[in-house]
């Protein structure tokens, strides 16, 4: 018998005879616990609040980014989160450039502001229905809410479990679980815009805190890159003022 053929033979023989790998019957509810627990568990659940620092690359001009810096979110964390693309709890977005007040944007619990002060809009103003949607896994384990197991995708590169969460009101985000470590990469959902695309890597820590922390964030929509975030510190639990969520009219004039 030719050496070749043997050889083939020998191959499919071993291909026969090995066992085919499990199937993943992970259900999405376990994947999701999974992710909790990778993100840092009860503290990330229920962080009270979230400050995040860093540089913010636009890239809504063309292939250059224009970069600010600082660049700060802060966050007052809801106990719950009944609709997923609507603003709640207290958000304030503050970025600079050479020192000069850029974006700045800001929810009280009840009415938004920008940069000239309030808008007359609320919680469901264009800016935030076009970036609150990261909120959907955070209560993804709520009763009102509901998994849905997809098929796997990869992002960059390593395999990911692909789950889709959805709110009482029938709004959903698709959030992507990487299988090695159960990190949160990717979160997809509908805007008014189209469809935002967010990747999550560079993930950090610090000592005596289990709050895992992207340090960046890329974001796309329309499969476009519009913006880039890079963030190099965070705390969980900071006190913060309810000034600090009410920008006055006049209060960014021009000096």
């Amino acid at each position: 018998m030719p050496q070749l053929l043997i050889r083939v033979l020998a191959l499919l023989a071993v291909m026969i005879a090995a066992p085919a790998s499990a199937a993943d019957d992970s259900t999405a509810r376990q994947i999701v616990e999974r992710a909790f627990e990778s993100a840092g568990g009860v503290a990330w659940r229920y962080p009270g609040t979230i400050w995040l620092t860093g540089r913010y690359y636009d890239f809504k001009g063309g292939v250059e980014p224009v970069v600010y810096e600082p660049y700060e979110l802060y966050r007052v964390q809801p106990r719950d989160h009944p609709r997923g693309h609507v603003a709640d709890g207290k958000i304030r977005v503050s970025s600079y450039k050479d020192g000069k007040p850029t974006l700045q944007i800001a929810f009280d619990g009840a009415k938004t502001y920008d940069i000239n002060g309030p808008t007359g809009e609320g919680a469901d103003a264009p800016f935030w229905r076009l970036t609150m949607g990261f909120g959907m896994i955070r209560f993804a384990l709520d009763p009102a809410y509901k998994l849905e197991r997809l098929p796997d995708e990869a992002v960059d590169g390593n395999d990911a479990w692909t789950i889709k969460v959805s709110d009482a009101v029938g709004e959903h985000t698709l959030v992507s679980v990487r299988k090695t470590d159960a990190r949160i990469v990717r979160i997809v959902f509908a805007t008014p815009r189209g469809l935002h695309d967010r990747i999550f890597s560079d993930f950090f820590t610090k000592p005596g805190v289990k709050w895992v922390q992207p340090g960046r964030v890329r974001s796309m929509i329309n499969g476009i890159k519009e913006a880039e975030f890079v963030y190099t510190d965070f705390a969980i639990g900071k006190l913060m003022d309810d000034k600090l969520f009410v920008i006055e009219k006049g209060q960014f004039a021009a000096k």
